[in-house]
């Protein structure tokens, strides 16, 4: 499970104790889909330069990385969870 791994090496980079690893993966979610909203809402009002980069796919891929993210991130809880 090498995403698994990836969290873990974010979780130890940032030092978190092991009461909050479970929660890495829902904080990302959080964070991606705050990101995306925010782009998504710019670009729609046509604020330079998130209109230009939505329409040359960044609305996409923020999406397709935010789904990619809310598919996995339970899986990933119960990985951190596991540390011990």
């Amino acid at each position: 499970m090498p995403e698994a791994g990836r969290m873990r090496a974010l979780a130890a980079g940032y030092e978190l104790p092991r009461r909050e690893l479970i929660r890495l993966p829902e904080v990302v979610v959080a964070r991606l889909s705050s990101s995306y909203e925010h782009g998504r809402r710019r670009a729609a009002a046509g604020i330079a330069p998130w209109d230009e980069m939505w329409r040359n796919g960044h609305g996409e891929a923020w999406a397709a990385t935010l789904r990619y993210c809310q598919d996995n991130a339970a899986r990933w809880s119960a990985a951190l969870g596991a540390i011990g």
